[in-house]
This record gives C-alpha cells, structure tokens and sequence, in this order.
C-alpha cells in the first residue's frame, strides 16, 4: 500500500506543475500568435530597401508607386558598362505574380526625359545611352503590380536586355536586376 500511495503522490506533483507552467507556455504562445499576427515580427519591415543591378547599371534612384486601380514602377539606371548601349523590350516579376505585371506599358527615357524608343522585337528606333549616361526604365499600366498593396515591401525582379552600339541585337546580354522597396502610395 505504501508503494502504490508513493506513486500518487509523484503523479499528483507531476500534474500540479504541468498546471502550473502549462498556463505560463500557453500565455507565452497565445503572445508570440498576436505578434505574428499583427506583423510585428515580419522580417521585411526590418529590411533595408534595395536596388541592384550588377557592376553593369548603377541603381541612383527608384519609385515603387500604386493608386489601387494602376501601378508603375520607376528606375533610375547609369550606364556603367564603358560603352554606349541599345536598349532592348524588358518585363519586370515579382514573386507573388511570377508571369509578369501583363499589360505593363514599358518605356525607357533618357537623361533628358526623351523616349528610347524600342519594338517589342528589339528594333531599335532611338538613340543609344552614351557611357556613364543616365536613363530611366518605367513601368506603367500596371494594373495593381500583381496583387501589392501600398505600404508592404516587394521584390521585384527586372531583367534588362541590351547590346554595344558598335554592334548589333543579334549579340544582346541581359543583366537580371532586383527592386526590394516599399509600396508607395500616389
């Protein structure tokens, strides 16, 4: 009898602390959910903005921009390739629409504000980007940047396809850029 009675008793303690410290785990759960739930622990509000684009183009400025009904992405390029360059038809992704923004009036305008112009084939019908010249590539039309919302953080992926002046768009190169920024209302 005093073996089973032993027992009891180390049972009894073994369910007094699980009651105890039990309550105290689930309080600190039930926390950690409500600040998960309220984005207080997202990474991406405690990441830095980015905009990279290789040795190739130098990333000076950057404008992710959206109404709700329309959108457009804008990026400030340096040409820092040691040559003057054609510019090629791109498509910016981001990783929540992977397929493109579609529909996207894409336009890339020179340090004067002047079009570049280019043909979706890749005929060239502007003037080239002298080295160490600036040229902005815009976004526009958007729709709504494949589902973003204003004040988040989005990456966007944005190839841009070019070749030397002295040659031609049968030898292009494409560098890969990334955009990570916040969504600005406008």
């Amino acid at each position: 009898m005093k073996l089973f009675s032993f027992q009891n008793k180390k049972a009894q303690g073994a369910l007094e602390f699980l009651m105890t410290y039990g309550w105290a785990f689930l309080v600190t759960l039930i926390m950690i959910g409500a600040l998960a739930y309220f984005g207080v622990l997202s990474p991406t509000k405690f990441l830095p903005e980015r905009c990279t684009f290789g040795s190739q183009f130098v990333c000076k400025d950057y404008l992710m921009n959206t109404n709700g009904a329309t959108a457009s992405i804008t990026v400030k390029l340096q040409n820092n390739l040691g040559q003057a360059i054609y510019l090629l038809a791109t498509n910016a992704t981001n990783a929540t629409s992977p397929e493109g923004f579609g529909g996207c009036t894409i336009s890339v305008l020179n340090s004067a504000g002047t079009a570049i112009g280019f043909t979706a084939e890749g005929t060239v019908t502007g003037s080239a980007v002298s080295d160490g010249g600036y040229f902005t590539l815009q976004a526009t039309k958007c729709g709504s940047l494949g589902g973003m919302v204003a004040g988040s953080k989005y990456k966007v992926s944005i190839p841009i396809a070019y070749y030397a002046a002295t040659s031609s768009g049968a030898f292009a190169h494409t560098v890969d850029g990334e955009l990570f920024a916040n969504v600005e209302t406008g």
